[in-house]
């Protein structure tokens, strides 16, 4: 997100009549703008406070969004307050797989895409098993 203070004055002011019409606009660019803040400086222990008022005062795709993160509570929680990161290591063999061509072969198949050797040695992550009964937070689904 960028800072209010990044925008031209012209743009403050559009922003500024944008909230004044729409309140909705307005609550979901605050709520945006404490997540981003929550994320950016790991302050994962207010997390909590944020989902209860973005349940209770946010639009309707916040809301929704909040819903989503309570779906997976311990993994949204640890992303936000622990530092571990394998984005270097992801970083590193993303920048292989693409090096310059190098992992190219022609595909003997009828496709006519062209078979990369990274593609074809990679292991595959099994899928996740399926389970019979789905659990559910909250005592209420919104599947069908």
């Amino acid at each position: 997100m960028r800072s209010r203070d990044g925008l031209s004055r012209e743009e403050q002011d559009h922003l500024d009549e944008m909230r004044i019409a729409c309140p909705d606009i307005a609550s979901a660019c605050d709520l945006a703008r404490v997540f981003a803040g929550l994320v950016r400086d790991r302050r994962g222990h207010l997390l909590a406070d944020w989902v209860r008022e973005a349940e209770t005062n946010g639009p309707g795709p916040v809301r929704g969004f909040a819903g989503f993160l309570r779906q997976d509570w311990d993994a949204v929680l640890a992303g936000i307050t622990l530092t571990y990161s394998s984005g270097v290591v992801e970083g590193h063999v993303n920048r292989l797989r693409r090096s310059s061509g190098r992992c190219t072969d022609e595909d003997l198949s009828d496709s006519s895409a062209p078979v990369s050797c990274c593609d074809r040695d990679r292991h595959e992550i099994p899928p996740r098993p399926k389970i019979s009964e789905p659990h559910h937070r909250g005592g209420h689904c919104s599947a069908t």
